[in-house]
């Protein structure tokens, strides 16, 4: 029974039915209170539906019962990104890049949060990080176009523009800022 509860949850939150993912989620966790893909679960559904602080509350539980399953950190850090407190993201997703460097998610929001913080240098190592993992991370090269393009570093602006759109022809954010270097 239980089994096809969790089946439940898992196919209601793939296919972007949040409230009954959550509910199932809710619902299991009465039942086995230390099911970590449910806490995972939940707090992802939460953050979809702009409820932060329940999901961080739930990214937290995750967190304490598997410190070591990096997803957990990485959903903590995004969420508390979006509370707006970069330094505790920063936190988790160094976290979450010590144990899966090969992520390059964990790479890219890292260096989203240091442009929150004002920090481009700090963020173009993380765009870097990103790209060397996914070649075709098109917002990583993006976010790194733009970094060089405010520090006067046209030739390299440029070498990235004109690699996204290579990746993505028709990327009109790319042509637009090509124009302008």
């Amino acid at each position: 029974k239980e089994n096809s509860k969790l089946k439940k949850m898992i196919s209601a939150y793939s296919r972007a039915e949040y409230d009954a993912a959550e509910a199932h989620a809710r619902e299991l966790l009465k039942i086995f209170p230390d099911l970590v893909v449910c806490w995972k679960v939940l707090g992802s559904t939460l953050k979809k539906s702009g409820k932060l602080d329940q999901a961080l509350e739930a990214n937290e539980n995750a967190i304490s019962l598997s410190p070591g399953d990096f997803e957990t950190h990485y959903n903590a850090g995004n969420t508390l990104r979006e509370l707006k407190r970069p330094d505790r993201a920063l936190q988790e997703y160094s976290l979450a890049i010590s144990l899966n460097p090969k992520y390059p998610e964990a790479h890219y929001n890292k260096g989203v949060t240091f442009e929150d913080l004002s920090r481009p240098i700090d963020a173009k190592i993380s765009y870097l990080s990103a790209i060397c993992l996914e070649p075709n991370h098109v917002s990583a090269r993006l976010n790194l176009a733009n970094i060089y393009c405010g520090n006067n570093d046209h030739y390299e602006a440029e070498a990235e523009y004109r690699k996204i759109i290579k990746i993505v022809p028709n990327h009109v954010i790319a042509y637009a800022r090509l124009a302008d270097t």
